[in-house]
C-alpha cells in the first residue's frame, strides 16, 4: 500500500501494535540509526507517561524528529499513526523530507490549529517545488 518505507513503517507500528500488542502497552519505536546516548536511564522512565504518542524536537533546529517515538497502544494513536502514513499520497513536488515534513502539517492539524489542505502551512507545504540538492 504504502512505497515509502518511512510512511509505511507507521502503518506497520500501527497495524502489529493492533495485532500484537495490549490496548495500553508502550512501543518505542527507534529508526535503526540511533545510537544510545544515555545507556544508565532504563526505558521504562518513560512508561508512566499517559499520552498516547510522544514525539520530540530535534535540539539543534527546532524540527519535530520522526524516526522516533513512543506510543500507547491505543485507538488515538492508531489513528494518528495510519493518518500520518497517509500522507504519502500528499507529497509535494518537492523535496518535503517524506515523513519528517509530514509530521509537522499532520500535528498541527491534529491539534486543530489549522484545517485540511487550506491553511497556511499547508499551502506552504504543498508548494514545495526545490528539489533536495537546491
Amino acid at each position: 500500500k504504502y512505497q515509502i518505507f518511512f510512511f509505511r513503517k507507521h502503518c506497520m507500528v500501527a497495524s502489529w501494535m493492533h495485532r500484537e500488542t495490549n490496548v495500553g502497552d508502550k512501543v518505542f519505536v527507534f529508526d535503526s540509526d540511533v545510537v544510545p546516548y544515555r545507556t544508565n536511564v532504563p526505558l521504562h522512565n518513560w512508561s508512566y507517561l499517559r499520552e498516547d504518542i510522544i514525539l520530540y524536537e530535534r535540539t539543534w533546529n527546532t524540527e519535530i524528529a520522526a524516526g522516533n517515538y513512543l506510543v500507547t497502544n491505543s485507538e488515538a494513536a492508531r489513528s494518528f499513526l495510519v493518518r500520518w502514513a497517509q500522507y504519502e499520497k500528499e507529497i509535494p513536488p518537492g523535496f518535503s523530507s517524506a515523513d519528517n515534513g509530514a509530521i509537522h502539517l499532520h500535528l498541527i492539524r491534529s491539534v486543530n490549529l489549522e484545517p485540511e489542505k487550506n491553511g497556511t502551512c499547508g499551502q506552504k507545504y504543498y508548494s514545495l517545488t526545490e528539489a533536495v540538492t537546491n
